[in-house]
């Protein structure tokens, strides 16, 4: 779904991070999994493409596919809210293929020793259905690399069991799994990592005897390159001011292309959005270039049109690099990210319709380009730290390239 934000406010905040501060970093992955179910589709692989978010601070982490609210913290014990991507690899074809993909949420509980991290994790997806793991696992590091070999046990609930693994067709028991793997980073460059994942899951005795299970040991791997926090080259300190950005904008029909280069349409039916961002300052500089960038949630509301859609909240993690030339009273801004919204507006099922899909995505890729200008140009001093521009609001399926996002283009 494109969004034009015509009201572009973005108003400039003390924050006091400096660039050492955080760890973070943003990476793009094809994922490759093996394909557990009963079907009669010669698909024995799902690949998809993935985007992992990192970032770590002292309210909140991000880990790749997964995250959490730090609720307590001291030099041994973490407790914070948890949530996670829940992959389900069903083949393309098959009818149940789109609607399991999920988010799981709960607490966990993390307690270090000796360089070890053990997690203790409580879990459900939005209709309850509840698992359980504890999972133990250690960090190394040296040089330009670091990887991270874990093993967990996962109790699963007969309601989860039977949805996800007896596709709601079959009671499945409660049962206990297990799962090893591993993560690693290398370095290339400065900014720049390339990232490995592998894993093997036993599902369980229970999902291994259930008719609708080919094979009860299931392989995932995840190679991907991202950009990252050097951590090889000290820099010097980022003091910027964070910022808050205020928008207003209106659907459009037409495609991203045509938005980009000002050949956009508007919407006969003049729906609405207003939206709030945080960006919270992480590096001055990528690739030698001075590009400041920021980690930026969001919050979205899409207005109510008749009966055309109901109201809809957006909620949106993303990274966003700004470039302004020397010189230029123009800047520039890039922003990569994750979006949920709690229901998908019109013109989004509306293009969903038109492109041959049959359903829509709660969860997508999310894009944000922009330019803006720093309004002290305009109107004088005392206007420094007011910015005022254009954005183009993007909720991408990644050329129908993501299993988790249904296999739509967006």
């Amino acid at each position: 779904m494109k969004q034009t934000g015509w009201l572009l406010a973005t108003l400039f905040c003390t924050c006091n991070a400096q660039e050492s501060a955080y760890q973070w970093g943003i990476a793009s992955s094809l994922r490759t999994a093996s394909i557990p179910y009963a079907t009669s589709e010669a698909e024995p692989l799902l690949n998809s493409y993935v985007l992992q978010l990192y970032l770590d601070t002292p309210a909140l982490f991000l880990n790749g596919t997964e995250g959490g609210i730090k609720l307590f913290k001291n030099s041994e014990w973490l407790f914070s809210a948890y949530g996670r991507q829940h992959f389900v690899d069903v083949p393309r074809h098959d009818m149940h293929y789109f609607s399991n993909d999920t988010v799981d949420l709960g607490v966990m509980t993390r307690y270090r020793f000796d360089d070890f991290e053990t997690d203790l994790l409580l879990l459900s997806d939005p209709a309850w259905r509840t698992q359980a793991e504890v999972r133990i696992g250690k960090t190394f590091r040296q040089s330009n690399r670091e990887w991270s070999p874990y093993g967990s046990l996962v109790w699963k609930s007969s309601e989860y069991n039977r949805f996800y693994y007896g596709m709601n067709m079959q009671a499945v028991p409660a049962d206990i799994g297990g799962e090893i793997g591993v993560k690693s980073r290398l370095f290339i460059f400065d900014d720049v990592a390339l990232t490995a994942e592998a894993k093997m899951r036993y599902l369980g005795s229970s999902v291994a005897a259930s008719d609708t299970i080919d094979q009860p040991v299931k392989g995932e791997v995840m190679l991907g390159a991202g950009i990252f926090k050097s951590r090889s080259k000290p820099r010097s300190h980022f003091n910027p001011e964070g910022y808050l950005r205020i928008a207003v904008g209106e659907a459009t029909p037409s495609s991203f292309s045509e938005n980009l280069t000002g050949q956009g349409a508007r919407d006969l039916h003049h729906l609405y959005m207003a939206s709030l961002y945080y960006g919270l300052p992480l590096s001055k500089s990528l690739f030698g270039i001075d590009i400041h960038t920021y980690f930026t949630p969001g919050f979205v509301h899409h207005f109510a049109k008749e009966s055309y859609q109901n109201p809809a909240q957006e909620y949106v993690l993303a990274f966003k690099g700004y470039y302004q030339p020397h010189h230029w009273w123009l800047r520039f801004g890039v922003g990569i990210g994750l979006s949920y919204i709690t229901e998908p507006t019109y013109i989004e099922k509306f293009i969903n319709k038109k492109d041959g899909y049959d359903h829509t995505s709660h969860l997508m890729h999310y894009l944000d380009f922009s330019f803006d200008v720093e309004l002290k140009h305009l109107l004088g001093k005392s206007w420094k730290n007011l910015w005022f521009g254009y954005a183009l609001h993007h909720r991408s399926g990644v050329f129908e390239s993501a299993h988790q996002y249904g296999q739509i283009k967006g």
